[in-house]
């Protein structure tokens, strides 16, 4: 994926309250809905050191969504995100196909691993 292009992050901070994180194109499943046209073909991620540099950015962030491609196909990268946006007071919320749960697994199994 190429890096975003932020001119001024620190002042352009003081008015963007939320963002939105494609962590992958990467998916398990290749539905015909996808806006991005995720599939298992795509291998196309985020670079985790600039996801982390644009949450130090926008420190002052109310909510940070992770999606994709499904993001638990990144696992470390994506709970490190979270981790690091919590930490800092941000609300975040991660979308998922779900693939990763059965009928015994809740998401909180799934984040304790």
């Amino acid at each position: 994926m190429k890096e975003c292009s932020v001119t001024s992050a620190r002042e352009q901070s003081a008015k963007i309250t939320g963002l939105m994180f494609a962590l992958t194109y990467r998916c398990c499943s290749q539905c015909r809905h996808c806006t991005y046209s995720c599939s298992s073909a795509r291998a196309a991620s985020m670079d985790p050191p600039v996801l982390h540099r644009l949450l130090r950015e926008f420190d002052d962030l109310k909510f940070a969504g992770f999606h994709g491609g499904e993001p638990f196909l990144c696992f470390d990268t994506m709970v490190a995100a979270v981790k690091e946006a919590t930490a800092r007071g941000t609300t975040c919320e991660v979308t998922t196909n779900g693939f990763w749960g059965g009928a015994d697994t809740s998401p909180g199994d799934t984040w304790r691993g």
